[in-house]
């Protein structure tokens, strides 16, 4: 933002910016950069105490998470469960300046596929606790999704989620690859001090993937702008083996979702390195309503992105038989997609006693709530974007 820019900007202009700060964790870092780089920018004392707070409470927050998975770390090494802490657990203790510049939800655990309950058993006896919004069948959230439900913090602070896969089974294009299958997968591990306990991450190349397809596949860029200070900070942080990169890229399918983040990476920040695979495919070329529908994304309010993808979701089903269908699929899903949310297994008969739960909310809850978000704006103009990255990332190299 530059100082004319400032100028111009009224009190709801900066209500509106302190908002987004606080929907999308920026704060610590806008309070890093006003205090260092730009301490004469003319912006409310009010925005500049708020930031400074978020990240006092960031910092104080970070201690805590560095605890919980310290203990984490000590519950699984005890049991002889090999683990490794995925994506902002890395980039905030190790990449970002400060931990508290990377404001962290929750901790992600990978564990071996095959100890994945064990290890989930193993936490719940030493004190973490199933949360009632999570109580799906664990067999059928191993089958069809990449983690297991969260677990609570014996201190009530924070959640757990055991993960047995990096990718959604539904988004890899090769049959069964996922990047922790790769061989040496667990030999190529890389460990990092926690308050002298060595905590064991993804190298720097699988990193940079994960992060990648986590942001852009998984959430359609809707959990914001801190991806493009992740990347930037893990670029400058550590070396990247660009023609693996761009291989296990190939091989999950992932090419043209990594290369529109890179592209929007290089366009905010000038100062990073990428070693574009050549000669350059057609992919690589992204159009500029791409780039700027994608920032646009980033910057949407978390909490409307379930109604983006329903109202999506409606739109790509053409013709009446196809919408009729779509409907059906809503309203009498498969046993699996109720086992994943209530706590029955698929194949026992009580699962279809859990369909009348569902009914009654998605015609008490769900449904109402879609319709009031329908008349907002702004739906159908994210709806719009959505599409066409999604059409993108369909694409191949």
């Amino acid at each position: 933002m530059s100082i004319r820019v400032a100028d111009h900007l009224g009190e709801q202009d900066w209500s509106t910016l302190q908002a987004m700060a606080n929907t999308h964790r920026l704060g610590p870092l806008l309070h890093w950069r006003l205090s260092r780089e730009l301490p004469e920018l003319p912006i409310p004392q009010s925005l500049r105490e708020a930031c400074a707070q978020s990240f006092r409470a960031a910092t104080m927050r970070s201690l805590m998470l560095q605890r919980e998975l310290l203990q984490v770390h000590r519950i699984l090494k005890t049991s002889g469960i090999p683990h490794v802490a995925l994506k902002g657990a890395w980039l905030a203790f190790h990449a970002y300046p400060l931990p508290g510049l990377r404001p962290l939800r929750d901790l992600d655990i990978l564990v071996p596929e095959a100890e994945v309950f064990r290890a989930f058993q193993v936490l719940q006896d030493s004190g973490f606790t199933r949360l009632k919004p999570y109580e799906g069948s664990l067999d059928a959230c191993a089958r069809h999704g990449k983690h297991l439900p969260p677990l609570r913090s014996p201190s009530g602070q924070v959640n757990i989620e055991l993960h047995l896969k990096l990718y959604q089974p539904e988004e890899n294009t090769e049959a069964g690859f996922d990047l922790s299958d790769e061989d040496g997968f667990w030999g190529r591990l890389i460990e990092s001090d926690v308050a002298g306990h060595g905590i064991a991450y993804l190298p720097p190349t699988e990193l940079l993937l994960h992060v990648i397809v986590h942001a852009v596949y998984d959430h359609q860029f809707s959990n914001g702008p801190l991806l493009i200070s992740d990347l930037a900070y893990l670029l400058e942080k550590s070396p990247i083996d660009w023609p693996r990169f761009w291989m296990l890229a190939r091989r999950g399918g992932h090419q043209s979702g990594v290369v529109l983040a890179l592209r929007l990476l290089e366009r905010y920040r000038t100062d990073v390195t990428i070693e574009w695979p050549y000669p350059e495919a057609t992919v690589l070329d992204v159009e500029q309503s791409l780039l700027d529908g994608a920032a646009e994304l980033m910057l949407r309010n978390f909490k409307a992105r379930c109604d983006v993808n329903l109202g999506h979701e409606v739109s790509i089903h053409t013709g009446l038989m196809g919408k009729i269908a779509f409907v059906l699929g809503k309203i009498f899903p498969p046993r699996s997609k109720i086992a994943l949310t209530y706590p029955v297994s698929e194949h026992s008969i009580w699962v279809y006693a859990w369909y009348p739960v569902r009914w009654w909310w998605l015609f008490g809850k769900r449904l109402p709530e879609f319709f009031v978000a329908r008349r907002l704006g702004h739906l159908q103009a994210e709806m719009s974007q959505v599409a066409q990255l999604s059409a993108w990332l369909n694409k191949t190299a």
